[in-house]
């Protein structure tokens, strides 16, 4: 299936570029993080014309709406991104040791997920939050 192209708006450009460097991620995990293919968001950063996919996938990631508009402030798009990450750590932890078995409660798991998701803040993690 061949995916229709759209005009993409310099300014938009712009503030993909300035939003990506002011949220902490590099491009090339953007297209990771968007869930897109890497010649899609070097399309959409480099060329007139990109998928609507593309422009959509990667502002939502970046806490704006596809006109450029911050609907997201970086202090709690990278809070949810922590979040996301340490649920994520959290629940794989969980699965290989199989930590309800071992008797913890599920205040503790909520603890730990708190826990990493300052790690991916500020701590030691900090540097894998858009990984």
């Amino acid at each position: 299936m061949r995916k229709s192209k759209i005009r993409i708006n310099p300014s938009l450009k712009y503030k993909i570029k300035r939003r990506a460097n002011k949220v902490g991620i590099d491009l090339q995990n953007l297209y990771k993080v968007a869930n897109l293919d890497k010649k899609d968001v070097i399309r959409l950063l480099n060329l007139d014309f990109t998928s609507k996919d593309s422009i959509e996938k990667t502002t939502q990631i970046l806490g704006l709406n596809s006109y450029g508009k911050e609907i997201k402030s970086v202090k709690q798009l990278r809070k949810d991104r922590a979040r996301f990450k340490a649920i994520r750590v959290v629940s794989m932890v969980q699965d290989t040791s199989s930590l309800e078995e071992q008797g913890l409660e599920s205040m503790a798991i909520k603890r730990m997920i708190v826990r990493t998701g300052k790690e991916f803040l500020k701590g030691s993690y900090s540097s894998r939050l858009w990984k």
